[in-house]
């Protein structure tokens, strides 16, 4: 399934991702995503959201 991602870390300009996943489960593609393909410090994570936008 498809993904839009988008997050903001410590203030800067927010980042739209797309991203595939085989999970459904929203949770659990936001924390695939984060261990795979964000390589930040949790605590400077200043906003995410995630929306299913094609199988």
């Amino acid at each position: 399934m498809l993904f839009q991602i988008s997050f903001s870390v410590d203030g800067e300009q927010v980042q739209v991702l797309k991203y595939s996943s085989t999970q459904e489960n929203l949770i659990l593609v936001l924390e695939e995503f984060l261990k795979e393909h964000v390589k930040i410090d949790p605590g400077s994570l200043k906003g995410i959201g995630i929306v299913g936008i094609g199988g």
